[in-house]
């Protein structure tokens, strides 16, 4: 099992065994990004964390970025956005 983190800890991918070519992008403090190639169009994951306290538009670009430099491949992102509830909050 191989396990990718991002700066803080708080966002990750983890892979089976038998994923043995799985290939790591980027980490950064929020994000995590691991391609798996898959013939002619690879897989990209990326998964993502926003804290309740941070700004949802800057995450929302960073993303955007992201997949604008993916546009020709298969991609799964997986977020944690903290997104606000008005009856239960955060």
């Amino acid at each position: 099992m191989i396990s990718w983190l991002s700066g803080n800890g708080k966002v990750g991918i983890i892979s089976l065994p038998s994923c043995v070519s799985c290939i790591f992008l980027a980490s950064g403090e929020n994000t995590v990004i691991v391609k798996i190639p898959n013939g002619d169009k690879p897989l990209t994951l990326i998964s993502a964390y926003s804290s309740p306290a941070a700004n949802l538009e800057e995450m929302m670009k960073k993303l955007e970025e992201a997949l604008s430099e993916l546009q020709d491949e298969n991609v799964i992102i997986g977020p944690d956005m903290n997104a606000h509830c008005v009856r239960w909050g955060y």
